[in-house]
């Protein structure tokens, strides 16, 4: 049996997100906002990204993009230099 066959078989489910939901994710299970329901988290690496914390879960949102702000649209459709900053 290959590798890939023999971890297909695991019932074990599996989630990737990226590094801002996953520290919101551990401040809502261990650290500040361990006793709050609702909360963000915000970090600053190579970009800028949250994680939402609502009803002590993390919440993507209906497009699964809820918490990225370094991806919001500043000037839709014009050239951004310094003069349309």
């Amino acid at each position: 049996m290959s590798v890939a066959g023999k971890f297909l078989r695991r019932k074990t489910k599996i989630h990737v997100e990226n590094n801002a939901k996953c520290a919101a994710m551990a401040e809502a299970a261990v650290g500040s906002l361990m006793y709050d329901e609702n909360g963000f988290v915000l970090i600053f690496s190579t970009m800028i990204g949250g994680g939402y914390i609502r009803n002590h879960k993390i919440y993507k949102g209906k497009h699964f993009a809820t918490g990225e702000v370094s991806y919001i649209i500043l000037n839709s459709g014009k050239k951004l230099d310094d003069e349309n900053l």
